[in-house]
C-alpha cells in the first residue's frame, strides 16, 4: 500500500525518501513520521539497501516542522487536556521516562541505525525539520536551503533531538546561539558553521547526494560501513582510549569478513571491489 505522505525509490543500493506534503512545505505530521519510521526499518533490514537519502518535495521545503495551520486550529501542540488524558492511566515510572514520541522515533531511527543518512535540503527547515536534518549523519544543501531552530519562538524547549545534536555539529557556543535566537540562516552560514558539508545549485542537489551514497556503497562493504558508524555515535561521551579500545573491536571484526579480502584482491587487481555483506 502506497504511502500518503513518503515518496520512496531505490536505486543501485541507494534508498531515496522523500517527504512530500509540499502545500505545507512538507511541514511534518503523524502519519509522516509514522511512514518515514517504517521506511527506515525496512531500509535497515533490507541487504540491498545500502545508503539512505531523506529529502522534500519541491525545491524550497525540506520540512517545515510541524503543521502551523493544525497548531493554530487546537490553540497549541499539546493543551493541558491533551498532557492530563496522556498521563492519566501512565505508570508512574513510565511518566518519570516516557516512550519516545513519533518524530523523536524518527530521529533517534536516523542516528543510530547502521546505515548511513545523507540529509538533501532542498528548501526550509524548520524546527523539526532541522532536527531531522541533524539526525542525519551526513547534510549536502541547495542553494535555497534555510534553517531555522524556531522552537523558542513558538515558545517551546526543542524535543526532536537537535539540543543534543546541534552541540555536537556546530560547537556549543554556536548551537546555543541558535536555539535561543531562533534565528534564520541561509545555506552558506550553515556550511560555514558546519552544520552542512556542502552547498549545491538547486538542480545539482540529488545528484550530488546521489553520487556521494554511490561512493560511500562503491567503497564501503556493508560490515565494515555499519561499524564505522557505530563506532563514531557511541564515542560521544567516551573518552580517547576508550574510543580506540572500541575501534580496535571493528577492526577486529572487519578485518575477519570476506568483504575485507575482496577490498585486498580488488586493490592488488586494479578494479572495484565486489562487496557482499559477508
Amino acid at each position: 500500500m502506497a504511502n500518503e505522505y513518503v515518496l520512496v525509490d531505490r536505486k543501485d543500493g541507494v534508498v531515496t525518501l522523500t517527504m512530500n506534503d509540499p502545500s505545507t512545505l512538507n511541514a511534518w505530521n503523524g502519519t509522516m513520521a509514522s511512514e518515514l519510521l517504517d521506511e527506515l526499518i525496512a531500509a535497515e533490514q533490507a541487504p540491498a539497501d545500502r545508503v539512505v537519502i531523506l529529502t522534500g518535495t519541491g525545491k524550497v521545503g525540506f520540512n517545515s516542522g510541524a503543521n502551523m495551520k493544525e497548531m493554530a486550529r487546537r490553540g497549541s501542540i499539546q493543551t493541558q487536556t491533551d498532557l492530563a488524558a496522556r498521563n492519566a492511566d501512565r505508570d508512574p515510572f513510565e511518566r518519570f521516562d516516557p516512550p519516545l514520541t513519533a518524530i523523536q522515533k524518527v530521529t533517534w531511527k536516523l542516528r543510530s541505525m547502521h546505515k548511513p543518512t545523507i540529509a538533501a535540503v532542498n528548501g526550509a527547515a524548520a524546527g523539526g525539520g532541522m532536527g531531522l536534518a541533524a539526525a542525519c549523519d551526513i547534510r549536502i544543501a541547495s542553494e535555497n536551503a534555510k534553517f531555522t531552530s524556531v522552537f523558542v519562538r513558538r515558545g517551546l524547549v526543542p524535543d526532536e533531538g537537535s539540543i543534543y545534536l546541534l552541540p555536537q555539529i556546530v560547537g556549543y557556543s554556536k548551537a546555543l546561539e541558535l536555539v535561543m535566537t531562533g534565528r534564520l540562516i541561509d545555506a552558506r552560514e550553515a556550511e560555514r558553521i558546519g552544520f552542512v558539508s556542502r552547498v549545491v545549485p538547486p538542480d545539482e542537489l540529488m545528484t550530488e547526494s546521489h553520487k556521494l551514497a554511490r561512493e560511500i556503497v562503491i567503497n564501503c562493504p556493508p560490515i565494515t560501513l555499519g561499524l564505522v558508524k557505530s563506532v563514531m555515535v557511541r564515542s560521544v561521551g567516551l573518552d580517547f582510549q576508550q574510543t580506540m579500545r572500541m575501534a580496535d573491536t571493528g577492526f577486529g571484526i572487519s578485518i575477519a569478513t570476506e568483504d575485507h579480502r575482496e577490498a585486498v584482491r580488488a586493490y592488488a587487481e586494479k578494479r572495484e571491489p565486489h562487496f557482499q555483506g559477508k
